[in-house]
């Protein structure tokens, strides 16, 4: 659906920043920062081994510095599509719910809210789309599932 309607919209970019799963959307390889874009819709750049629970406090910050430095040139008619979630599904929060003895459910609602904080702040002056990738490397099945159900 998004790939029809970037071909509507010729001269829309998506840039996806994230961890290394931004670069699904260029095709670039993952050790690249500042990812080739193998498609004229999408380029990618790499933050590095991040995560959602804390994005709003490190990552945000780092983000405003890239774009206010041209390294990544959006305009009026691009998008921002933050790549985040996956390590936090998959290690991070079952970590912090055994950690602080809560509910899986309080974990995934916490980091959500925490990195929906970025989301809401990146928004006032880009268009912005979210996506997380899941990962099933390692994982109970169950636990895995379900946490990326609930995020």
């Amino acid at each position: 659906m998004l790939f029809r309607f970037l071909k509507k919209r010729t001269r829309t970019t998506v840039y996806a920043v994230g961890n290394s799963h931004c670069h699904f959307f260029s095709g670039s390889h993952p050790g690249e920062t500042l990812g080739s874009s193998k498609t004229k819709h999408f380029i990618s750049y790499s933050l590095g081994p991040i995560i959602a629970y804390n994005f709003y406090e490190n990552h945000l910050p780092k983000l405003y510095d890239i774009i206010s430095s041209r390294k990544i040139k959006i305009t009026s008619t691009d998008y921002i599509l933050l790549v985040v979630g996956e390590v936090d599904c998959r290690w991070h929060l079952p970590k912090q719910s055994s950690k602080k003895e809560i509910p899986i459910e309080n974990a995934v609602d916490e980091c959500v809210n925490r990195f929906f904080r970025a989301v809401l702040e990146l928004n006032k002056l880009h268009k912005v789309i979210t996506w997380g990738g899941a990962s099933f490397y390692k994982c109970p099945p169950f636990r895995e599932s379900r946490i990326t159900n609930l995020w």
